[in-house]
């Protein structure tokens, strides 16, 4: 993977779950995160692009 990569907090619980979820799924639990994260973005790009317009940030999130 060619991107960066910063270290995240999540509870003990939902890295168990993370770790299930990889396993049923054949994935890593960072593919696993991505993906889950594309799809909430998906959901709310418009509200998303707005905010880095509005703040002048030209800022382009590539998929």
């Amino acid at each position: 993977m060619s991107q960066d990569i910063v270290k995240v907090g999540i509870s003990v619980s939902a890295h168990k779950r993370l770790k299930l979820l990889s396993i049923i799924e054949k994935k890593s639990m960072l593919e696993i995160m991505e993906d889950v994260i594309k799809e909430r973005y998906g959901l709310h790009r418009i509200e998303i692009e707005e905010l880095i317009r509005s703040a002048n940030n030209p800022t382009k999130i590539k998929e």
